[in-house]
Protein backbone atom coordinates (compact mmCIF):
# COMPACT_ATOMS: atom_id res chain seq x y z
CA UNK A 1 0.00 0.00 0.00
CA UNK A 2 1.12 3.64 -0.81
CA UNK A 3 0.97 6.79 1.15
CA UNK A 4 0.38 9.97 -0.50
CA UNK A 5 1.53 12.85 1.32
CA UNK A 6 0.68 16.42 0.62
CA UNK A 7 1.43 19.87 2.15
CA UNK A 8 -0.92 20.88 4.58
CA UNK A 9 -2.09 24.77 3.46
CA UNK A 10 -4.30 26.03 6.41
CA UNK A 11 -6.37 28.09 3.85
CA UNK A 12 -7.08 25.17 1.24
CA UNK A 13 -6.57 21.78 2.36
CA UNK A 14 -10.07 20.47 2.00
CA UNK A 15 -11.72 19.48 5.55
CA UNK A 16 -12.97 15.95 5.40
CA UNK A 17 -16.50 15.15 6.91
CA UNK A 18 -15.97 13.36 10.08
CA UNK A 19 -12.90 13.23 12.43
CA UNK A 20 -9.91 15.57 11.71
CA UNK A 21 -6.74 14.68 13.25
CA UNK A 22 -3.93 17.15 13.61
CA UNK A 23 -0.88 15.99 14.71
CA UNK A 24 2.40 17.69 14.53
CA UNK A 25 5.71 17.53 16.54
CA UNK A 26 6.23 20.30 18.88
CA UNK A 27 6.74 23.99 17.97
CA UNK A 28 5.17 23.32 14.29
CA UNK A 29 2.11 26.03 14.70
CA UNK A 30 -0.35 23.08 15.69
CA UNK A 31 -2.21 25.36 18.17
CA UNK A 32 -2.53 28.13 15.14
CA UNK A 33 -3.72 25.54 12.25
CA UNK A 34 -6.44 24.20 14.94
CA UNK A 35 -7.72 27.09 15.97
CA UNK A 36 -7.72 28.08 11.31
CA UNK A 37 -9.89 25.08 11.55
CA UNK A 38 -12.18 25.94 13.86
CA UNK A 39 -12.65 29.07 12.04
CA UNK A 40 -13.04 27.28 8.32
CA UNK A 41 -15.57 24.28 10.21
CA UNK A 42 -17.46 27.54 11.01
CA UNK A 43 -17.39 29.79 8.05
CA UNK A 44 -17.98 26.98 5.39
CA UNK A 45 -20.51 25.06 7.22
CA UNK A 46 -19.15 22.16 8.20
CA UNK A 47 -20.73 22.69 11.41
CA UNK A 48 -24.17 24.56 12.21
CA UNK A 49 -22.42 26.26 15.55
CA UNK A 50 -19.45 26.10 17.74
CA UNK A 51 -21.20 23.81 20.02
CA UNK A 52 -20.55 21.18 17.34
CA UNK A 53 -17.00 21.25 17.47
CA UNK A 54 -14.83 18.88 19.78
CA UNK A 55 -11.26 19.33 20.41
CA UNK A 56 -8.95 16.93 22.35
CA UNK A 57 -5.98 17.04 24.15
CA UNK A 58 -3.76 15.62 26.41
CA UNK A 59 -3.13 17.46 29.65
CA UNK A 60 -5.53 20.53 31.33
CA UNK A 61 -3.00 23.05 30.33
CA UNK A 62 -3.20 22.42 26.88
CA UNK A 63 -7.25 22.91 27.31
CA UNK A 64 -7.23 26.07 28.59
CA UNK A 65 -4.75 27.17 26.33
CA UNK A 66 -7.09 25.52 23.67
CA UNK A 67 -10.06 27.62 24.60
CA UNK A 68 -8.01 31.28 25.29
CA UNK A 69 -6.27 30.77 21.77
CA UNK A 70 -9.71 30.37 19.92
CA UNK A 71 -11.14 32.86 21.95
CA UNK A 72 -8.23 35.11 20.27
CA UNK A 73 -8.84 34.02 17.04
CA UNK A 74 -12.82 34.61 16.84
CA UNK A 75 -11.96 38.05 18.07
CA UNK A 76 -9.30 39.03 15.68
CA UNK A 77 -11.32 37.15 12.91
CA UNK A 78 -14.31 39.19 13.66
CA UNK A 79 -12.16 42.30 13.56
CA UNK A 80 -10.37 41.67 10.41
CA UNK A 81 -14.05 40.89 8.39
CA UNK A 82 -14.94 44.26 9.37
CA UNK A 83 -11.65 45.66 8.51
CA UNK A 84 -9.97 43.44 6.42
CA UNK A 85 -7.50 45.91 5.66
CA UNK A 86 -6.04 47.10 8.96
CA UNK A 87 -5.90 44.33 11.15
CA UNK A 88 -5.41 40.02 10.92
CA UNK A 89 -2.86 38.21 9.25
CA UNK A 90 -2.64 37.06 5.71
CA UNK A 91 -4.80 33.67 6.60
CA UNK A 92 -7.83 35.81 7.85
CA UNK A 93 -7.79 38.36 5.50
CA UNK A 94 -7.95 35.38 2.82
CA UNK A 95 -11.27 34.16 5.12
CA UNK A 96 -12.59 37.70 5.10
CA UNK A 97 -12.54 38.25 1.26
CA UNK A 98 -13.87 34.94 0.56
CA UNK A 99 -17.02 34.95 3.22
CA UNK A 100 -18.38 38.50 3.57
CA UNK A 101 -20.90 39.67 5.75
CA UNK A 102 -22.25 35.87 6.08
CA UNK A 103 -19.22 34.85 7.67
CA UNK A 104 -18.80 38.15 10.11
CA UNK A 105 -22.25 36.86 11.08
CA UNK A 106 -21.17 33.35 11.91
CA UNK A 107 -18.30 34.37 13.79
CA UNK A 108 -20.01 36.67 16.41
CA UNK A 109 -22.41 33.99 17.15
CA UNK A 110 -19.20 31.84 17.55
CA UNK A 111 -18.06 34.07 19.87
CA UNK A 112 -20.94 34.47 21.69
CA UNK A 113 -21.71 30.84 22.21
CA UNK A 114 -18.07 30.18 22.79
CA UNK A 115 -19.10 28.91 25.89
CA UNK A 116 -20.65 25.49 23.77
CA UNK A 117 -17.24 24.69 22.23
CA UNK A 118 -16.08 21.41 23.88
CA UNK A 119 -12.81 21.30 24.57
CA UNK A 120 -10.97 18.15 26.70
CA UNK A 121 -8.45 15.96 27.80
CA UNK A 122 -9.01 12.83 26.42
CA UNK A 123 -9.43 11.45 30.04
CA UNK A 124 -12.51 14.55 30.61
CA UNK A 125 -14.23 13.39 27.16
CA UNK A 126 -14.55 9.71 28.45
CA UNK A 127 -15.77 10.49 31.73
CA UNK A 128 -17.97 13.04 30.51
CA UNK A 129 -19.35 10.23 28.16
CA UNK A 130 -19.38 7.37 30.67
CA UNK A 131 -21.45 9.94 33.24
CA UNK A 132 -23.84 10.80 30.59
CA UNK A 133 -24.55 7.22 29.32
CA UNK A 134 -24.47 5.34 32.62
CA UNK A 135 -27.79 4.17 31.67
CA UNK A 136 -26.93 2.82 28.65
CA UNK A 137 -23.48 1.58 29.62
CA UNK A 138 -24.65 -0.13 32.81
CA UNK A 139 -22.33 1.88 35.06
CA UNK A 140 -24.22 3.29 38.41
CA UNK A 141 -24.79 7.24 38.52
CA UNK A 142 -22.22 8.18 41.60
CA UNK A 143 -19.00 6.78 39.94
CA UNK A 144 -15.97 8.54 41.66
CA UNK A 145 -13.05 8.76 39.68
CA UNK A 146 -9.28 8.69 41.16
CA UNK A 147 -6.43 10.02 38.90
CA UNK A 148 -3.67 7.45 38.79
CA UNK A 149 -1.05 7.39 41.13
CA UNK A 150 1.51 6.12 38.59
CA UNK A 151 1.17 2.65 40.44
Amino acid sequence: MTSTRTLFDLGTTPIATGITLVEASAGTGKTYSLTGLVLRLLLENHVRDVGRILVMTFTNAATAELVERIRGALRNAVATFRDAEGHGDDFLRTLARRHDADGLGKLERALRDLDDLEVCTIHGFCRRTLDQNAFETGSTFDVEYAADDGT
